[in-house]
């Protein structure tokens, strides 16, 4: 088999117009898992979709993940990911791990210091 096993995209994930890899994801996978990592009110701010979420997908072999842009970010996720992959986990499963994990590191912390 040629080509790569893994793809990671970092960034476009947010709720504004401009945020279009998730999209972009489906339309490459139609029935790829995405999950919010957190909501937005619509039409509030720059918000023109109602949060920032991750997708897992796969093209034929390559599995596709897209996470947020920061890099903070994306080095507490980079664990969860290869944990996620070691130990085989479909698209759902590992979609599910990345959002908890970025929920436990990110959102929890923001909401217990009040911002």
């Amino acid at each position: 088999m040629e080509g790569y096993g893994l793809a990671i995209t970092t960034g476009g994930v947010g709720a504004e117009g401009k945020d279009c890899t998730v999209e972009a994801l489906l339309k490459v996978d139609p029935e790829a898992e995405t999950r919010y990592l957190v909501y937005f009110k619509e039409g509030t701010g720059r918000h023109v979709k109602p949060g920032v979420r991750i997708g897992v997908g796969r093209l034929e072999h390559m599995l596709i993940v897209t996470l947020p842009g920061p890099h903070n970010e994306v080095r507490a996720l980079t664990p969860v990911l290869l944990a996620g992959m070691e130990k085989g986990l479909d698209c759902a499963a590992l979609a599910d791990a990345l959002a908890e994990g970025w929920r436990a590191r990110f959102l929890y912390r923001r909401m217990s210091h009040g911002g």
